[in-house]
C-alpha cells in the first residue's frame, strides 16, 4: 500500500469540506461535491498535539473571531491539565486561523477555501479522440462522469480510468482524503500465494502498513490512522503485525514477516463493461510509469505530480479482537482538485509504488 503524502502528515489540520464516508454512497461519498466558495462565520480546526502518533491529544476547535483565541487557549490548557503551555496553544491557534482565514476590520472571519487546481490529466490524442470510445461509463449524481477506455498514455497501458463533468456549469470538487472508488472484488484473504493464476499474482496485495501507527486505513466508513482505529474499536492487535514497545516506552507497529496476509483477486479480469464504482479501480494506470533508472525519491516526485490516487486498506475487527483487512483497498484522493473538463475525458492515475516497478523490471530482465 502507498502512504498518503502531503497535508495528511501535518500535525495541525484544518477541516475544510472533509468527507468521512465510504465510496459506495454517492451523496456523501467523496466522489466529489459541487464546488462552492461561500464564506462562513465559524472556522473549525482539528488540532493534534504530540509527536508520537500512539500518544497524541486531538481536539476540535471552533472559532468565530480572532478575539476568541486567548480564552480558547486557556480552556484547552485546562482541559489537558497543564500538559501544554497556554502560549504554545495560542500560537498554534493563531497560525491555524491565519492559514484558513482573512480577518476583516471587525474581527470576523472569511474562510478563504482557496480554489483547488483544475485537474489537467492526459487526454486521448488528437488523432484518436474522435474515435475514442468508452467501454463503460458511470455517471454520478453530483455531475462527475467516470469512463473506462483506452489509456491516454499509450497502447501498452491497456484501458484506463477517466473523469469529466456532465455539464459546463457544474464543476466537481474532488477532496483530498475522500474515497474515489473501490479496487475490485476480493476472492480470498490468505497467508499463501500458491495455486494462483498469473493475473492473480500480478494483482495480489500484501497487507503491510508502511507508516507505523500513523498509517491510514478506512475503518467504519472513516479515513483514520491505525492508532485511532485501535483506540475506537478496542482491538488488541493488527493482523500480520506486532505491537512492540520501543526503548523510550512508546508503542510501535512492526510487520510480522513470519505471518503474511495477502488479498487475492479473482483468477481472471472482469469484463470492463460490467464494472461499477466499487470494482473499477483495478483499471487505473500509474501515470508516473516505471523508469528503470529512477530512484525511490525520483519516482515519488513524479508520482506525486501525476497521480491523484493512492491505495488505502479497509479494515474491520474480527471476533478475536484483531484489526484485519476486510477486502481490497479503496482508491483514495491524495490531493484536492476541481474537475471542469466536459468534452475530453482526462485520465486519472494511481500510485503503484517504486517497488512494484522494480519487480516488473526484474521480471522482464529475467524473461
Amino acid at each position: 500500500y502507498s502512504a498518503i503524502p502531503g497535508a495528511f502528515r501535518e500535525q495541525v489540520r484544518t477541516n475544510l469540506n472533509k468527507n468521512e464516508q465510504g465510496f459506495d454512497h454517492e451523496a456523501s461519498s467523496g466522489q466529489g461535491s459541487n464546488y462552492s466558495n461561500n464564506p462562513t462565520s465559524v472556522v473549525s480546526f482539528e488540532l493534534e498535539f504530540g509527536e508520537d502518533p500512539s500518544n497524541t491529544d486531538r481536539v476540535k476547535v471552533e472559532l468565530s473571531s480572532v478575539e476568541d483565541i486567548p480564552l480558547k487557549s486557556q480552556q484547552l490548557a485546562a482541559q489537558f491539565e497543564g500538559k501544554y503551555h497556554p502560549q504554545d496553544i495560542e500560537n498554534v491557534l493563531r497560525q491555524s486561523w491565519d492559514a484558513a482565514t482573512s480577518s476583516s476590520g471587525d474581527g470576523t472571519a472569511t474562510v478563504m477555501s482557496p480554489t483547488p487546481p483544475h485537474y489537467n490529466g492526459p487526454t486521448p490524442s488528437t488523432s484518436s479522440s474522435s474515435s475514442w470510445t468508452a467501454e463503460c461509463t458511470i455517471e454520478l449524481s453530483n455531475g462527475l462522469v467516470l469512463d473506462i477506455g483506452p489509456s491516454a498514455i499509450g497502447e501498452f497501458a491497456g484501458l484506463g480510468v477517466f473523469v469529466r463533468c456532465s455539464s459546463d456549469d457544474r464543476p466537481v470538487l474532488q477532496t483530498q482524503g475522500s474515497a474515489f472508488c473501490g479496487y475490485g472484488p476480493c476472492q480470498a484473504i490468505t497467508d499463501s500465494l500458491t495455486d494462483l493464476s498469473r493475473y492473480q499474482r500480478e494483482r495480489t496485495f500484501e497487507f503491510k502498513l508502511p507508516d507505523n501507527l500513523g498509517s491510514y486505513v478506512w475503518f467504519e466508513g472513516e479515513l483514520q490512522t491505525v492508532w485511532d482505529a485501535l483506540q475506537k474499536s478496542g482491538a488488541t492487535a493488527v493482523r500480520s503485525h506486532r505491537l512492540e514497545q520501543t526503548e523510550n516506552g512508546d508503542l510501535s507497529l512492526v510487520p510480522d514477516l513470519t505471518s503474511p496476509c495477502y488479498l487475492v483477486p479473482p483468477p481472471e479480469r472482469l469484463d470492463p463493461k460490467t464494472l461499477t464504482i466499487e470494482t473499477m479501480g483495478h483499471m487505473c494506470n500509474d501515470l508516473a510509469g516505471g523508469q528503470q533508472q529512477w530512484s525511490d525519491e525520483e519516482y515519488d516526485e513524479v508520482s506525486n505530480q501525476r497521480n491523484l490516487l493512492v491505495l488505502v486498506p479497509r479494515v474491520r475487527v474480527n471476533s478475536d479482537g484483531i484489526l484485519e483487512p476486510s477486502g481490497m483497498p479503496i482508491l483514495t484522493l491524495s490531493q484536492s482538485v476541481l474537475v471542469t473538463n466536459v468534452d475530453l475525458p482526462m485520465e486519472v492515475g494511481l500510485r503503484y509504488g517504486h517497488l512494484y516497478w522494480h519487480q516488473q523490471n526484474v521480471e522482464q530482465s529475467d524473461a
